[in-house]
């Protein structure tokens, strides 16, 4: 919930994040539960060519035409039965050469600190994302980043890179 808030155009805006510049994706935590590592990098596929599409500077009128190449590269991937993480940082990269800063917003990273088939492997690739591509993780988690993965993750350097902000607390404003 705290996501989807943070998420919304106006509060992006007051933090200073340029809409036209950047790309919002929502990962649905409960689909990384159990999923394959192939299809891990498929479902992050599908929010970006998701995100593309929904995207205000990238409408049909848009000059974007690149853009547009780089959906249909998404679907080609899409339609392939393996994609590696090599394919999918190829989209990331070719989203920042266009000059998109990308965002990924992800609710209840327990449910996919449990998924035993994503290993350090996938996890350190996150991290190369965030230093080479300056790719942005906004991650909620009612426990430690460290603490909700199992042993064999828990020496990954992607948990590391984070700055935690403990909340207290949320109550919702009554209708």
């Amino acid at each position: 919930m705290l996501l989807e808030h943070m998420a919304q155009p106006s509060v992006l805006r007051q933090q200073g994040v340029d809409l036209d510049r950047s790309l919002i994706l929502k990962l649905p935590s409960e689909r990384l539960e159990s999923v394959d590592v192939p299809g891990f990098w498929k479902i992050f596929l599908r929010e970006i060519s998701a995100a593309l599409a929904a995207h205000p500077a990238l409408r049909p009128d848009s000059e974007r035409e690149s853009c547009r190449a780089l959906q249909a590269e998404i679907k080609d991937l899409l339609d392939r039965e393996t994609v590696l993480f090599l394919q999918f940082k190829e989209i990331l990269e070719r989203l920042t050469e266009e000059g998109f800063q990308v965002f990924i917003f992800w609710d209840n990273f327990e449910a996919v600190a449990r998924n035993k088939n994503l290993g350090v492997d996938t996890f350190s690739g996150l991290r190369s994302l965030a230093g080479e591509l300056r790719v942005t993780y906004l991650i909620a988690s009612e426990k430690e980043l460290a603490e909700t993965v199992a042993y064999n993750l828990s020496s990954s350097p992607f948990f590391n890179i984070f700055a935690v902000v403990r909340l207290k607390p949320l109550t919702i404003p009554p209708a």
